[in-house]
């Protein structure tokens, strides 16, 4: 096969498989929505399933505990905590070997090795066992965001990558509004099969993380050379975007040249650093939304049901904000104002007295779209700044493995 370019003005004059296409610029990179619909369903997927089952796993920790005898605040808490220590340490060794293991291969094994670890979560009977599979699950999910974000960078150019990260953080803000209900009606069928409710909840979330996993080997492609959803002209067409970003996504092989320039730039570490507190506040609003809202006085039912307003407001505002930042080619410029917004929403819900429900629950549609913004435009902004690929790969595991250090400060 080879593959000759050259530029013309408005034109790129691309040889592939001995057939010249001459194709303009702007169709070389916005033919895709079928690889848009597709890949990006099976990515929503992943991320709801994982979500759903980090909020059903920490719903449930707490009646865990105290069906196992122990003391239930203390041992709560170090269930939570020790979660984030493979979680932190594996994302970085995830996202390296992305592409020496295969997407198609090492993906669906994730999802398939975390849904091993809930169904037998169901099934232990002392806290170390519940450390251990905390420890675990930590491992098993760890590789999932960074190893999806890089993923679309390799189908997607730069340009082209916010809006497509915007779906899995829409997923998980969607999944967590719904995953608490979804647990509150599993935890309904204690006793059934003289099982506890919070067995059921493991066993059930687990089965169906296992039907995600077999879906995912059969229908995720390693590249669109292999992607069955693509008819030949796509492919060729494909082929030709691949020229246009030869330089962004490098050579195959691995390099630890490129690994060890991503740890030497300095402009990474005010990514890095960025995302961790970006999270800090993403974590927060995730585990004390609920808790602001119950504190008005409300039921668990009705206190889930009002989440759902504040997550569906913030995805539609972030998929129309990262969309336009995908258009305009700009992060920063939206960046800025979603963390003043984010931060008028927690001023005005630490200032304002908790009799005022009305304004407090208002504050939450300020604070929630913003902290979504910054993390998904910042993830999006490395993956676009930086090539060849293995120095991207590094510089996405170092950035999700120390923005989610914060999970451990929060927790």
């Amino acid at each position: 096969m080879t593959h000759h370019g050259r530029e013309h003005g408005d034109y790129i004059d691309v040889e592939i498989l001995s057939r010249p296409y001459l194709v303009t610029t702007w169709q070389a990179r916005t033919t895709q929505p079928h690889p848009d619909a597709t890949i990006m369903a099976w990515r929503r997927d992943i991320g709801q399933e994982q979500t759903r089952n980090k909020r059903c796993a920490v719903s449930s920790q707490l009646g865990t505990v105290l069906a196992l005898g122990y003391d239930a605040m203390i041992y709560w808490k170090y269930a939570v905590t020790i979660f984030y220590v493979n979680y932190v340490a594996a994302e970085v060794p995830c996202s390296l070997v992305l592409k020496k293991f295969h997407p198609s291969r090492m993906i669906p094994l994730l999802i398939l090795c975390w849904s091993c670890v809930l169904i037998g979560t169901g099934f232990m009977h002392n806290v170390g066992q519940l450390y251990a599979s905390r420890l675990l699950l930590g491992l098993f999910e760890s590789g999932m965001f960074p190893c999806l974000a890089l993923y679309l960078s390799t189908f997607y150019s730069p340009g082209e990558q916010a809006l497509r990260i915007s779906y899995l953080f829409v997923s998980a803000a969607l999944s967590g509004s719904f995953g608490d209900l979804f647990a509150y009606a599993l935890l309904k069928l204690d006793g059934v099969g003289g099982l506890e409710g919070w067995r059921w909840l493991f066993i059930i979330e687990g089965c169906a993380s296992v039907l995600v996993a077999a879906f995912t080997y059969l229908m995720l492609p390693d590249d669109f050379e292999h992607a069955r959803f693509l008819n030949e002209d796509e492919k060729s067409m494909m082929r030709v975007r691949a020229e246009i970003n030869a330089l962004y996504n490098g050579k195959p092989d691995f390099d630890w040249e490129e690994v060890m320039r991503a740890v030497r730039d300095p402009k990474l570490y005010i990514s890095y650093w960025s995302q961790f507190m970006a999270d800090i506040c993403s974590f927060g609003l995730s585990s004390f939304l609920p808790l602001i809202i119950r504190s008005f006085g409300y039921g668990v039912v009705t206190t889930q049901l009002l989440t759902i307003p504040v997550f569906f407001w913030t995805s539609a505002a972030y998929i129309v904000v990262l969309y336009l930042s995908d258009r305009w080619k700009q992060r920063a410029l939206f960046m800025m104002p979603a963390a003043l917004v984010t931060a008028v929403g927690y001023a005005v819900n630490i200032g304002v007295p908790m009799d005022q429900r009305g304004v407090l629950y208002f504050s939450t549609f300020l604070i929630a779209p913003g902290v979504y913004m910054i993390v998904g435009l910042n993830c999006a902004w490395l993956l676009n700044s930086h090539a060849p690929y293995y120095k991207r790969a590094m510089a996405i595991g170092m950035n999700q493995s120390i923005g989610n250090t914060a999970g451990i400060v929060v927790g």
